[in-house]
Parts: structure tokens; C-alpha cells; sequence
């Protein structure tokens, strides 16, 4: 459930940034880079051109593909622009979510730091695109098993998506959903439940009754309900989310059946 590259929502992110940055990145914050020289045409191209087969691999879901090329970019970007240069930040981070999301989680540490640091210093805090940078922290130290560090990232992350996208945003309702699945993690289940009915319903706004990923949302819930040995509600909220998935997917859709198995260990 987290709302972390390399999911398709936060690689079309990634895609908009890139063509935004292509378009429109030497317009903001002139003053702090305008003394560098523009680096050459052709490294530039070069290293949008690597950072796009990177971005097409992982779009296809084929990480240890695009981790390659990915790490590539990165290299040709610090040496077109420098360490510290705007165009550095998503290049950090997608190298930081394609080592995770291949198993070397301490190795994405870094790159995703220094994305956030890139990023806070050329955008501030109060960005939406920053918060997707809070937010991928608190993904992989939760990942990491360190929830200490983990829940501010998030709670940081929600806080600037409220105030910047609105409370009904989606990007906000996953910050919601996050948020509870760690404090699931932590053992608070009454605040972690109230996180994920926030989450859900934001979702169920959004898509409406009958969307996938409402039906999702209805899972992670009875997931928690089960946790808590309110069986009752886990089933109800199996069902909900089965129907969903039975409609919208059909019956031999993975998803179904995962929803299928579900109900099935509650009743």
C-alpha cells in the first residue's frame, strides 16, 4: 500500500518532473543557480536519455533492469550539473527506489536522503513534491524495521499534503493509509484503524464504490480489524472487498482470489 515509486502513480510523477525540468528548469530559483555555467547540450540529452530507458524498465515492472541504467543517469546527471543541482533529485531517488525495491535497502538510504535535502533546499518543505520524498523515508525505514525514524517522515509527509493538496487529496489519503500501517507495525491499532478509515475513505471518494482500489482499501482494514480480533468487521469488510474485485476484475483475477482466500480464513 505504500504510495512509493517504482508504482506507476509516482513513475507518471517522475515522467512530469522530467518534462518539467526539460521545459521549465532554469526559471526557478535563478538566483541560487545562475552563476553555473549550462552545462553541454549533449551530456544533458544524454542523461535524460539514460534516466528514460531507467524509467521505462521499472515501468514494466523489471527493477534489476532498470537499476542499472538507473545508477548510469544518476552519474551522468552529477557530472552535467554537479552533486547539488536540482536536476539531481529525482535521478536520487529513483536509484534510492530501485535498490529497495531489489533488496538493498541500506543502500537506498542515501541517494533518497540526499534527494530530500536536494529538494527541501531548492522547494521547501511545504511542496508536494517534497512530501513524496518525507514520504519514500518513512517507506524505507519502515521497511527497515525502524519505526522511530520512520513515523516522523510520515507524519511530515501528511502534515504538508493536507496543508498544500487539501484533506481530501489522494496523495493525502494514502499519507493517511501509511501512517496507520506503521502505527499497525507499533501495536497502536485505534489510532492506526482511524489513519486507515480516513485513507479509505478518501479512496472510496475519489474512484467510487465499485474502483479496485477501494476495494484495496477495504482489505488493509479488515487486515487491521482482524489484528485486533474484531472478526465481525474483518468479515464484512472481506466481503465488501471481495464483491469489488469479483465485479470490477472478474473471479480469476489474482486479486479476487487473494480476497476470496481472505474471507475464507474469517468465516
Amino acid at each position: 500500500m505504500d504510495a512509493l515509486p517504482p508504482n506507476r502513480h509516482v513513475l507518471r510523477s517522475l515522467r512530469l518532473v522530467l518534462v518539467a525540468c526539460l521545459c521549465f528548469g532554469v526559471a526557478t530559483n535563478v538566483n541560487a543557480q545562475s552563476a553555473s555555467p549550462e552545462p553541454p547540450a549533449d551530456a544533458v540529452a544524454n542523461a535524460r536519455e539514460v534516466y528514460e530507458r531507467a524509467i521505462d524498465f521499472a515501468a514494466q515492472g523489471k527493477m534489476r533492469e532498470a537499476l542499472g541504467p538507473a545508477e548510469e543517469a544518476l552519474v551522468l546527471f552529477e557530472k552535467a550539473f554537479g552533486p547539488e543541482h536540482r536536476e539531481l533529485i529525482d535521478p536520487n531517488g529513483l536509484v534510492s527506489n530501485m535498490r529497495r525495491d531489489t533488496g538493498d535497502l541500506r543502500g537506498a538510504e542515501a541517494p533518497l536522503l540526499r534527494a530530500l535535502s536536494i529538494c527541501e533546499r531548492e522547494f521547501g518543505e511545504e511542496n508536494a513534491r517534497t512530501a513524496i520524498y518525507m514520504n519514500n523515508c518513512g517507506v524505507l525505514y519502515r521497511l527497515l524495521g525502524m519505526y522511530g525514524k520512520a513515523r516522523p517522515y510520515y507524519e511530515r509527509a501528511l502534515a504538508v499534503r493536507e496543508r498544500v493538496l487539501g484533506p481530501e487529496n489522494e496523495d493525502t489519503g494514502q499519507s493517511h493509509t501509511n501512517l496507520g500501517i506503521l502505527l499497525k507495525e507499533v501495536g497502536e491499532y485505534s489510532n492506526a484503524y482511524a489513519e486507515m478509515l480516513r485513507g479509505a475513505g478518501i479512496t472510496e471518494n475519489k474512484y467510487g464504490i465499485a474502483d479496485p482500489r477501494t476495494g484495496v482499501s477495504a482489505g488493509v482494514l479488515a487486515s487491521l480489524a482482524t489484528s485486533q480480533g474484531n472478526y465481525a468487521e474483518a468479515e464484512r469488510l472481506y466481503q465488501k472487498a471481495l464483491e469489488i474485485h469479483d465485479k470490477a476484475l472478474g473471479p480469476e483475477h489474482r486479486t479476487t482470489l487473494i480476497s476470496l482466500n481472505n474471507l475464507a480464513r474469517t468465516t
